[in-house]
């Protein structure tokens, strides 16, 4: 199954080195994807990039190409079995919960599997998430909001993501509210 990791080249803790070296050790050729490489703007770290469509521009091409595939954002730390047991998932949506700021652990795009299923039933799905506005502050298709506006389109749909645990690693200190249960 395909595997692709976004991360922001020029960003505060871009690309954690505990999720390159489990995403190297654990899954199959992942694909590392630059996904603020366009902006040129002086001083930006990227994450507050409000030019910054790239992540969603990466949501549409894999969209269209209707196969398969597994994300893994840049400070997630995956197991030796969670690419299988996604793989394995009868569900065409499911994605590994990790610990969010807000408190709980939830999917969002962290580590997240779509099927090839649900993007041949629904081509235009990401084009549909990507047109939608949810802070006046963010451009349409802006990362911030990526995964609550597929997740509004797909709901939609009636597809609910299926979640995965034990939790995974989420690097990002900001983000961390438990320790990993591996």
């Amino acid at each position: 199954m395909k595997v692709v990791i976004p991360y922001v080249n020029n960003a505060r803790n871009h690309l954690w080195p505990e999720t390159v070296e489990a995403a190297d050790r654990y899954a199959t050729n992942p694909e590392y994807v630059n996904v603020h490489s366009q902006c040129g703007q002086s001083g930006c770290d990227g994450i507050t990039c409000v030019s910054s469509g790239e992540y969603c521009d990466l949501f549409k091409r894999l969209w269209k190409q209707q196969a398969s595939f597994v994300v893994i954002e840049h400070d997630i730390v995956i197991r030796e079995s969670t690419i299988s047991k996604l793989a394995n998932c009868p569900r065409p949506w499911c994605g590994y919960t990790y610990s969010n700021a807000g408190g709980g652990n939830f999917a969002f795009l962290g580590c997240t599997k779509f099927d090839s299923r649900i993007m041949k039933r629904y081509p235009l799905a990401i084009e549909d998430a990507s047109q939608i506005r949810t802070d006046a502050n963010l451009p349409p298709g802006h990362w911030v909001r990526m995964d609550s506006c597929i997740s509004r389109t797909l709901e939609q749909y009636r597809y609910r993501i299926h979640e995965h645990n034990p939790p995974l690693q989420h690097m990002n200190p900001r983000q961390q509210h438990v320790k990993d249960t591996q």
